[in-house]
């Protein structure tokens, strides 16, 4: 079965070379003075086609003789790297700075972003006022999108904060509530004698504590 797909232009090798012979020539021309002055009185469009070949010849051989030496330095890493290590014991300041660094890397200073005038974040209130502002700065073009949202989250965390300092606040005032009922009855039960009336009393303190919890709920 043939193979499907793209269809192979069995002339693009050679379209190539000459493409690039042409390129080659519009380079040495552009570097020579006194054809560079002949080309300037070309039209302004052949101009600009040469140049721009030029250019793509440059760009070429930039990245030919890049990928080359990053597969020389690939081949010879372990090599290297033994080498950097041994000047860098050896005393060798910029080996111990490239090793160092590899290492430890420097720590980054942390961009600072000016914020709009926040209110202290004191309450669930002023997080909300907050995260409105920094929404707003944002929405200005004050405020990059990638740092508001870092904001956002930050308030948004003081803003747990202050919600779980709630829960638990209301949580020990139900336990509170909940203990002096208990101790209630059982002194009550305590000092009075063990008849009908006692008991009487005893359910009717807690039926009264289970009224207060049902209406705290």
């Amino acid at each position: 079965n043939a193979p499907t797909g793209r269809r192979t232009d069995p002339t693009a090798a050679e379209r190539q070379r000459r493409r690039r012979a042409r390129q080659r020539a519009a380079a040495d021309a552009l570097a020579d003075p006194d054809q560079r002055a002949a080309l300037q009185a070309l039209p302004e469009g052949e101009t600009r086609v040469m140049a721009s070949q030029a250019e793509a010849v440059r760009r070429l051989e930039h990245a030919t003789a890049r990928a080359a030496y990053t597969g020389v330095l690939e081949a010879n890493a372990g090599v290297l790297a033994a080498r950097m290590v041994e000047l860098a014991l050896g005393g060798d300041v910029s080996c111990l700075i490239a090793v160092g660094s590899r290492l430890m890397p420097p720590a980054r200073a942390e961009k600072r972003v000016r914020l709009p005038d926040l209110p202290p974040l004191t309450g669930l209130d002023a997080c909300r006022e907050a995260q409105g502002l920094i929404a707003a700065a944002a929405g200005r073009g004050e405020v990059g999108l990638d740092d508001a949202v870092a904001a956002q989250a930050l308030v948004e965390r003081v803003a747990e904060e202050h919600r779980q300092a709630m829960r638990d606040a209301a949580l020990a005032g139900a336990g509170r509530r909940l203990g002096d009922a208990t101790s209630v009855r059982l002194r009550v039960r305590e000092l009075l004698p063990q008849t009908d009336g006692g008991e009487a009393l005893v359910a009717e303190v807690g039926t009264n504590d289970r009224g207060c919890r049902g209406r705290d709920k």
